[in-house]
């Protein structure tokens, strides 16, 4: 699964147009901590996602890129044409697309 955070911290703060030192002071934290998420060198703690999500008038969900019929659509797209491939007798790239379908969604039961 990817982690979007920093990316949405960028887009949301650019959106609520704000500086990254505005948002650290709002935070308490320094302003460099905000610079290393928007590049995704680090992420925020996890103490930080209500107010980061507040601030932003977001869901923590949508602050971690997190949409749940985008994920739904996607999965059944991976288990769709694993059937398919497997239904063709082309094991080894079904197995390659389960693989791949559990690194992308490694908490799915579908998957496991």
């Amino acid at each position: 699964m990817e982690i979007y955070i920093g990316s949405n911290i960028k887009r949301l703060r650019h959106q609520k147009n704000t500086t990254q030192e505005k948002l650290a002071e709002h935070l308490g934290i320094s302003t460099q901590a905000v610079s290393k998420w928007e590049r995704n060198e680090t992420y925020p703690d996890i103490t930080m996602l209500l107010p980061l999500a507040s601030y932003f008038g977001v869901s923590s969900d949508e602050l971690l890129g997190l949409n749940e019929s985008k994920n739904q659509a996607k999965i059944n797209e991976y288990l769709t044409e694993a059937r398919r491939l497997g239904a063709l007798g082309k094991v080894t790239k079904q197995f390659e697309l389960v693989c791949a379908a559990y690194k992308a969604f490694p908490n799915d039961f579908r998957i496991i």
